[in-house]
């Protein structure tokens, strides 16, 4: 049985600071005022583990286990059937 297909798009951490400029949450991110999705703490270099574009939003979420957890969780809520 095959598996669908799923791209996933990563950006190396010394490019991270473009991304986030080009997506208008730099400084916002330098002043710390950007959090995980499920958890609430602030969204580090450190501690980043994913960045989710939805609903015309930008959601990040950290490297905690329960936090990666929920975002396979919401992820997979998302996904057709």
């Amino acid at each position: 049985m095959n598996e669908p297909v799923q791209n996933i798009d990563a950006v190396h951490e010394r490019d991270l600071e473009k991304l986030l400029a080009d997506m208008g949450k730099l400084e916002e991110f330098k002043q710390g005022r950007v959090l995980c999705k499920f958890c609430g703490d602030r969204i580090t270099t450190a501690n980043i583990y994913s960045i989710l574009p939805e609903s015309g939003s930008i959601n990040f979420i950290c490297q905690k286990p329960e936090c990666i957890a929920q975002l396979f969780e919401h992820m997979d809520g998302k996904r057709p059937q």
